[in-house]
C-alpha cells in the first residue's frame, strides 16, 4: 500500500461503472464520500486525477459543459503530462474537453484540443495506440462539425475499423463509433446511411446492457431519436424519448441539462 495505490480499487470501480452507465454510482464512488455542490472546483483540490475525470465525465452526461471542462481540466493538471505515472487520465481528460467545447460551439478550441490529444498519445504510445485512437475518433467530430466530411470520414473510419479488429463488434467503443458514422451520414445528407449506422450502434448498446437499461444506454437512444426526428420518423423519436428519460432521470438526476433538453425536444414532437 502505497500513497498512489490507496484507494485505487475505489477508483477504478467507480470508472467501470461510469463505462456501463451506472452514472450515479460512478459520481458517488469517485467523490470518496465527499459532498459536492458541483460549484467550486476548488473543494475537489487533491483529488487523483481518475475520479476527477470520471467526475467531469459524468458532468458531460448530463449536459453540464462548462463545469464539466472545469472538473476535466483540474484533473489534467493534475495528471501533469503524458508521460506521467497519470499520462492515460491527460488524454482522456483532454479528449473530454475538447467534447465539452464542441457541445458548447466552440469548434477551434475543441479541434486545438483533440488535436493536442492525438498528438500527445501518438508520441507516448504509437499511432495505433488505445489512446491514440480514441483522441482520432473525437478529432472526426470536430472535423465534422467544421464541415470537413473528407477528413472526418477518414478519422471516424479508421478509429471504428481499429476497434473493431480490437474488440470484436460487441463493445461501447465500437457502439459509440457507429453512432458517430451515423452523424457523418447525416451530415452529408444520406438519411438511409445514417439511419442504417444508428440502428447497428443502438443494437450494440441494446445487447450490452444486460442488466436492464442503463445511462450509457439511454444516451445513445436520446441520439437516435434526434435523428429519427430530423428523417421524419416522428414515432420512432417518440419511443426513443419515452424510454430513455425515465432512466437518465434515475442516473444523471432530474435536473440534468440534458433531460430539460430532451424533454422540451419530446415535447415539441407532441405538438406535431
Amino acid at each position: 500500500m502505497t500513497a498512489d495505490t490507496e484507494g485505487s480499487a475505489e477508483r477504478r470501480l467507480a470508472r467501470v461503472m461510469l463505462s456501463v452507465g451506472r452514472f450515479s454510482e460512478a459520481w458517488h464512488l469517485a467523490l470518496e464520500g465527499r459532498r459536492w455542490d458541483g460549484k467550486d472546483v476548488q473543494t475537489l483540490k487533491g483529488m487523483y486525477p481518475m475520479d476527477l475525470v470520471t467526475i467531469g465525465e459524468v458532468c458531460l452526461a448530463r449536459g453540464e459543459f462548462s463545469k464539466a471542462i472545469a472538473v476535466l481540466e483540474s484533473g489534467r493538471d493534475r495528471a501533469k503530462k503524458v508521460s506521467s505515472l497519470y499520462g492515460v487520465e491527460w488524454v482522456r481528460a483532454q479528449d473530454d474537453i475538447a467534447v465539452a467545447d464542441l457541445s458548447l460551439g466552440r469548434a477551434q478550441a475543441a479541434s486545438q484540443a483533440a488535436t493536442l490529444a492525438l498528438s500527445a498519445a501518438e508520441s507516448e504510445w504509437g499511432p495505433r495506440s488505445i489512446p491514440a485512437m480514441d483522441a482520432l475518433d473525437t478529432l472526426g467530430l470536430v472535423q465534422l462539425s467544421e464541415s470537413r466530411f473528407r477528413d472526418a470520414e477518414t478519422s471516424l473510419s479508421q478509429s471504428r475499423v481499429w476497434r473493431e479488429a480490437l474488440y470484436g463488434t460487441q463493445h461501447p467503443k465500437v457502439a459509440a463509433s457507429y453512432l458517430h458514422a451515423s452523424l457523418l451520414s447525416a451530415g452529408q445528407m444520406d438519411s438511409d446511411g445514417a439511419l442504417r449506422l444508428m440502428r447497428r450502434g443502438l443494437e450494440i448498446e441494446k445487447s450490452l446492457a444486460v442488466s436492464g437499461p442503463n445511462g450509457r444506454w439511454a444516451l445513445a437512444v436520446l441520439s437516435g431519436a434526434e435523428l429519427f426526428s430530423q428523417t421524419g420518423q416522428i414515432d420512432s423519436a417518440r419511443d426513443c424519448y419515452e424510454n430513455a428519460v425515465p432512466v437518465l432521470e434515475r442516473e444523471l438526476g432530474p435536473d440534468a441539462p440534458r433531460l430539460k433538453d430532451a424533454r422540451q425536444r419530446a415535447a415539441g414532437l407532441g405538438a406535431n
